[in-house]
């Protein structure tokens, strides 16, 4: 059972924070990585027009992106006001609209229905992964995939604040443990790949202010970059990677 702060959320952030989450994400200032994240995620996506659900969907701009790449996509959210702002959302004006329900991940209704599911920093909201999970290999076609993108180890205790303020779930999902859960419902393969937001955060973005100079020079240099790229890429993907998961053929 989603919590009323998860319910409530988009009543509660405002009408500032309304706008800000219809104009995600272009409106974030964290949204170059979020577009490359989208962009790595859209490489591990089937060719449209596979049939797409986007768990979690907010106010349905990942869903829009997915619509107009030639996608059928379907977006649900826990909170009524999210789809309701979905359903309104000024990207969608000329454009054929993704389908949007409210529903819980923890009790999705669908029954070998898609291609692909989507969890994009969403399941570390849900109250019950494993219910989560387990609904969306249901509504999986035959081979279809679910991709899991999700924080790791620490998200819980940087978001206390949220928690305090709405009332929202907010929890650790590490890659690993998705993978565990994913297997135990009946996934038949997983297989944990890099964040792209967190790549191109240690290749692109330029030195933080302070930063002590001898850092700077050690990111320039090749071997350092290599072996940072490395770390990025191979040792923290099983705490904060994305996660495929595929359905039994």
């Amino acid at each position: 059972m989603a919590t009323d702060g998860e319910l409530s959320y988009f009543d509660a952030i405002g009408d500032d924070g309304r706008r800000h989450a219809l104009a995600k994400p272009f409106s974030d200032p964290d949204r170059g990585a979020l577009l490359r994240q989208v962009g790595a995620i859209f490489e591990l996506l089937p060719p449209p027009p596979a049939a797409v659900l986007d768990c979690g969907c907010g106010t349905g701009w990942l869903a829009s992106f997915l619509q107009r790449s030639g996608y059928a996509a379907t977006g649900v959210d826990v909170a009524p006001a999210a789809i309701a702002l979905a359903g309104d959302n000024p990207q969608f004006v000329g454009t054929d609209p993704p389908r949007f329900m409210v529903a819980e991940v923890e009790h999705l209704g669908f029954d070998g229905e898609f291609d692909a599911v989507l969890f994009f920093d969403s399941l570390h909201h849900s109250v019950d992964e494993i219910a989560a999970l387990a609904g969306a290999l249901r509504a999986l076609k035959p081979g279809g995939v679910c991709i899991t993108s999700e924080p790791g180890a620490g998200h819980a205790a940087v978001s206390a604040h949220e928690v305090l303020t709405y009332g929202v779930t907010e929890r650790d999902m590490p890659a690993g443990h998705i993978v565990e859960v994913g297997l135990r419902v009946g996934f038949a393969s997983a297989r944990v790949l890099p964040r792209a937001d967190a790549l191109g955060t240690q290749l692109y973005r330029p030195r933080p202010e302070g930063q002590p100079r001898w850092k700077a020079a050690l990111r320039r240099n090749l071997l350092a970059r290599a072996a940072l790229t490395v770390r990025t890429t191979e040792w923290a993907k099983r705490d904060n990677g994305i996660v495929v998961l595929t359905a039994p053929r």
